[in-house]
C-alpha cells in the first residue's frame, strides 16, 4: 500500500476513533478520565496500521532512548514559550493600557505528604512529582536501547508486556486509565512523521491539520472556547506547536521527546498560565485565551519557530542534506 493511502487510512481510523470517544466525552461531562482514552486513538490506529499493513514491531515507531538532549530540550520547550507569553502580555499591558495578564501565585495551593504548600514553593514539588512520571518512561527507553527484550529469546514479547505495563501501573491515577501523551505521539510523529520523514514539510502539512482537527471535541466541550475567535486562536496554535514536536522526533529519531514535551507542557502550561479546559487556579491569570501558551500569544511564539523550522526544512530539502538535526 502506497504511503498517501496509508496516511488516509491512518487519518480515517485515528480521527475517526478519536470523534467518537469525543462523542462520549460530551455526552458524559463527568467521565473526565474519557479524555485520556481519546488521546490513545492516534497511538492505536498507528499500532494497527504498523503491525497489520506495515508489517513492522511497534518498536519500529520509536521506543528507544537516543540521547539526553532531546529529553531535556523536549521538557524545557514549554517554558521558552511560556516566557514569551509572558513578556509580551505584560509588555501589552505597559504599552496599551490593558490588563491581560495579572500575577497571583498565592492562589496555588497543594498538600505534598501531608503538609500544605502554597504559591511559588510547589514548584519544586512539581519539578519532583514530574520527573517521577517520567521514570519509568525512561526506563523503558532504555531497556529498548540496550535490547533488553530481545535477551529474554522466545519470552521477549512477555519482557516487552512487563516493561510496558510498568509504564501503565505507574501512571498517575487509577491503573486502567492510560498515559494519554504517549498515545498521541505514537500516532502523529511516531507514524504520520515516520512516514513522511523524508519530506517534513507535507508531514508538518498532515500533522499539523489532523492534530487540529482531533482537538475539535475540546472546542465543542469547553464553555471557554464556545466563543469563535478564542477557538480559533486554540485550533491554530495547536496546529503551529506541531513543527516543534515533528522537529524532537526527527532530531531523535525516537517517540519519547516529543512524549516529554507534550507531558511537559499539558503538566506545566494550566499551573503556570491557566486552563483553557475549563476555570482552574493558575500562577498567572487574566485573560487566558490570549495569555496562554495553547492561546493567541502560543499562537505567536510557536508560529515563530514554525517559520524558523519551515525555512531550516527547505533548505536542507533543496540541498539534499540529511534531515536529522545536528
Amino acid at each position: 500500500m502506497s504511503r498517501t493511502r496509508q496516511t488516509v487510512l491512518y487519518a480515517v481510523l485515528a480521527l475517526g476513533l478519536g470523534e467518537l470517544v469525543g462523542w462520549l466525552w460530551i455526552a458524559s461531562p463527568g467521565k473526565g478520565w474519557l479524555t485520556q482514552f481519546l488521546m490513545w486513538t492516534p497511538g492505536v490506529a498507528a499500532l494497527l496500521l504498523t503491525t497489520l499493513v506495515r508489517k513492522e514491531p511497534p518498536r519500529a515507531l520509536g521506543f528507544s532512548f537516543t540521547g539526553t538532549g532531546p529529553w531535556l530540550a523536549a521538557y524545557l520547550y514549554p517554558f521558552g514559550v511560556f516566557t514569551g507569553c509572558i513578556a509580551l502580555a505584560y509588555a501589552c499591558d505597559a504599552v496599551l493600557r490593558t490588563q491581560l495578564i495579572v500575577f497571583h501565585p498565592e492562589v496555588m495551593k497543594a498538600t505534598f505528604f501531608g503538609a500544605e504548600h502554597q504559591g511559588l514553593s510547589l514548584l519544586g514539588w512539581r519539578f519532583l512529582s514530574s520527573l517521577l512520571v517520567m521514570l519509568p518512561w525512561l526506563v523503558l527507553a532504555l531497556a529498548y536501547r540496550f535490547q533488553v527484550p530481545e535477551r529474554f529469546g522466545r519470552a521477549r514479547p512477555l519482557a516487552a508486556f512487563l516493561l510496558w505495563a510498568q509504564v501503565f501501573w505507574f501512571n498517575p491515577g487509577r491503573w486502567w486509565i492510560p498515559p494519554g501523551t504517549i498515545g498521541e505521539e505514537l500516532g502523529w510523529r511516531g507514524f504520520v512523521v515516520r512516514l513522511w520523514k523524508d519530506r517534513p514539510l507535507t508531514s508538518l502539512a498532515l500533522t499539523s491539520a489532523m492534530w487540529a482537527a482531533f482537538h475539535l471535541p475540546v472546542v465543542i466541550h469547553e464553555e471557554p472556547l464556545h466563543a469563535f475567535v478564542p477557538a480559533l486562536a486554540f485550533l491554530a496554535s495547536i496546529a503551529a506547536a506541531a513543527a516543534v514536536f515533528q522537529a524532537l522526533y526527527l532530531w531523535s529519531g525516537s517517540v519519547w521527546p516529543p512524549i516529554v514535551a507534550h507531558f511537559s507542557w499539558n503538566f506545566w502550561n494550566p499551573f503556570i498560565l491557566g486552563n483553557q479546559y475549563g476555570p482552574s487556579k493558575s500562577v498567572f491569570g487574566g485573560v487566558i485565551w490570549v495569555i496562554n501558551g495553547e492561546g493567541l500569544f502560543g499562537l505567536v511564539f510557536n508560529g515563530l519557530l514554525t517559520v524558523f523550522l519551515v525555512l531550516m526544512w527547505r533548505k536542507r530539502q533543496a540541498s539534499a542534506t540529511p534531515l536529522r538535526m545536528e
